[in-house]
């Protein structure tokens, strides 16, 4: 009698499947996820420069904060966020810059919101005037996994003149396009 052995398969199979089963598939091997950007919208941008931008302001809220310093009232919320993080030689000279926006509205200001640690940033990218809408572009940083944090609560900000007055009648509406990226 004579029996005929089947191939020693079984212990490939199981190799191959441990294998399999070990290794992540290239998908599951990203550590951040594709990040969306908003679509942006029609309208005619506004040249902007830096004023101020950092990691810690006053502002405690969890929400971001986004405002146009045109009149008394926005320019005293500002400084009373942003005051005591002004170096002291440039306080006079940002004081002066945000009262001489109530009378032609050329300053806006973000607020990121408090956060528990280093690591979160905001930086506007874009303006763009569209109708009585200003709409402000934003980069939201966070820390990636590997990304060294310290702790303690931070609140970013950016501030920015605009370098060419927005035509409009009336009162501007300012909206917020907000996206995140991630620090590796």
């Amino acid at each position: 009698m004579n029996h005929m052995r089947a191939p020693g398969y079984w212990p490939l199979l199981i190799a191959a499947a441990l294998l399999l089963a070990c290794c992540p598939s290239p998908a599951l091997l990203a550590t951040v996820p594709p990040l969306l950007t908003p679509t942006s919208v029609e309208g005619t941008p506004i040249p902007f420069e830096t004023i101020l931008q950092g990691q810690d302001s006053g502002y405690l809220g969890a929400e971001p904060l986004l405002f146009l310093v045109d009149d008394p009232e926005a320019a005293a919320q500002m400084l009373k966020h942003l005051a005591l993080y002004v170096a002291p030689d440039q306080r006079e000279a940002f004081t002066a810059q945000v009262q001489n926006s109530v009378c032609t509205p050329d300053v806006i200001a973000l607020f990121r919101g408090s956060k528990a640690s280093s690591g979160y940033e905001v930086t506007i990218d874009r303006l763009i005037s569209q109708g009585n809408d200003i709409h402000v572009y934003a980069q939201f940083w966070e820390p990636g996994p590997r990304y060294p944090v310290t702790g303690g609560a931070t609140s970013s900000y950016h501030v920015v003149k605009l370098l060419q007055p927005v035509e409009n009648a009336g009162r501007f509406q300012l909206v917020l396009h907000s996206y995140p990226m991630i620090h590796q």
